[in-house]
């Protein structure tokens, strides 16, 4: 049993033990050694005159008043375990995009791929996707003039398909086509262009051949590039008195020659000579 007592400095109640009732104690409240006297029944003792109050305890706060039901309640986060499940379907949807669905893997849905004509009307080809246009300087150390280079870039698929073309020297367009020899007229343009190109893609050719000695004179590459293989065609198309030579190539990884996405390109290339 417990015996209600209060601190003759501070004014304040506690309990002590029966044991302890009358003896001199220690005041929870303000740490001075009082006598244990009993209150029930009188009237508490009052601290002295002149002194201070000792200081509120954290224990006398009033208590926290209850919560106001018309104040919205703040939800709870997700627990721990939906958290790791949404991550791992994230990561699961990322496989199923680059290993199923192909992103970035150099294959080229069907409907991406479009039919072309370039401004002048010069040529139509099959490219997988809208192509943007640049001009073509003249290649240094080569006669001629310049042309014009028309690319497709495929966000998705990460393959490159471009078009373009580069006006001969005149002199050279008034060999006769279809002569074996004469493709030894266009070499130096042809191996120009190529040089511009591996500098373009910071490639290396692993393959070259011609295709075609005479009309339309066709040269195939192959290039191996950090960001994939290239197969291009370096193809020289006389035009009245003007020659074209003409580069149609594409850039995807794992690209190979006899790939349907290289050949539908190359099969689909038409000159409009006019």
């Amino acid at each position: 049993m417990f015996v209600p007592v209060a601190c003759n400095r501070c004014a304040k109640p506690f309990q002590v033990p029966d044991a302890d009732a009358g003896k001199t104690v220690a005041c929870p409240w303000c740490g001075a050694a009082v006598p244990a006297l009993p209150v029930a029944g009188s009237v508490l003792p009052q601290a002295p005159a002149g002194e201070p109050p000792a200081p509120l305890s954290l224990d006398d706060a009033p208590p926290a008043p209850p919560a106001d039901p018309a104040l919205p309640r703040r939800r709870p986060g997700p627990p721990v375990a939906v958290v790791v499940l949404g991550v791992a379907l994230l990561l699961l949807l990322v496989v199923i995009g680059v290993g199923v669905l192909g992103y970035r893997s150099g294959r080229i849905p069907e409907s991406a791929w479009r039919s072309y004509t370039a401004p002048d009307k010069s040529f139509t080809v099959e490219l997988p996707g809208e192509p943007t246009a640049e001009p073509l300087n003249p290649l240094p150390g080569v006669p001629g003039l310049g042309g014009e280079m028309f690319t497709a870039r495929g966000w998705y698929s990460g393959a490159d398909a471009w078009v373009g073309w580069r006006d001969v020297q005149p002199v050279v367009a008034a060999a006769a086509t279809g002569n074996p020899e004469v493709w030894l007229l266009y070499r130096p343009a042809i191996d120009a262009e190529l040089e511009r190109q591996a500098q373009l893609w910071n490639g290396k050719v692993t393959r070259g051949a011609t295709v075609r000695f005479d009309h339309p004179l066709t040269v195939e590459v192959q290039m191996s590039t950090p960001e994939g293989n290239v197969v291009e065609r370096m193809i020289v198309v006389g035009v009245g008195p003007r020659t074209r030579l003409y580069v149609v190539g594409m850039r995807a990884k794992n690209l190979a020659p006899d790939s349907a996405a290289v050949r539908r390109m190359f099969d689909s290339f038409r000159a409009n000579p006019k």
